[in-house]
């Protein structure tokens, strides 16, 4: 379950409860079972990685603490032979407005979730949740300049690509 109004992300078979204020301790002391993670990197960070269920649907998780807050969330859907990523795009998508009764954009106070994209540099589908926390150490002086600055760049990638499209018509 997720809960909109608070960030609150419920997994199916765990107790622990993944919300904006949960501290890497918290983290290592709940009831998930994930891979250890290795050494935090120079500038604090620490990855975890675990499966579980939500709302019906197993995911692999990826959560990134620094030092001890929050910063990201990262929901991939388990690898399937027969459905190729750009196919199970918009049924992640149909997953993700279902599991929140809600239509993107996804933005609020807590933080945002984007929906399922296709990472351009490992070609990874994902669910990617940025947590106010990771937004405001990015040097935005509150989460509504983030989500403008978001939609601004969104808005000019997708000019770019119908740009190259219209260059570069399929024969």
């Amino acid at each position: 379950m997720i809960n909109l109004a608070t960030g609150d992300f419920k997994l199916d078979d765990y107790g622990l409860i993944i919300h904006p204020n949960l501290t890497f301790s918290q983290f290592k002391a709940g009831d998930i079972l994930f891979s250890p993670p290795g050494p935090p990197t120079n500038l604090g960070y620490s990855f975890c990685y675990f499966t579980a269920f939500m709302d019906g649907l197993n995911f692999e998780f990826g959560i990134h603490f620094k030092f001890e807050e929050i910063q990201r969330l990262f929901l991939y859907p388990p690898e399937s032979g027969y459905v190729s990523r750009d196919d199970l795009k918009p049924q992640l998508d149909d997953w993700l407005s279902k599991a929140t009764k809600h239509s993107p954009p996804y933005e609020f106070e807590w933080g945002c979730i984007r929906p399922a994209e296709i990472d351009i540099k490992g070609g990874e589908l994902s669910i990617f949740v940025m947590f106010r926390n990771a937004i405001l150490d990015l040097g935005f002086k509150d989460m509504e300049s983030y989500y403008e600055y978001w939609r601004t760049e969104l808005h000019y990638a997708n000019l770019r690509t119908e740009k190259l499209k219209n260059k570069n018509p399929e024969k």
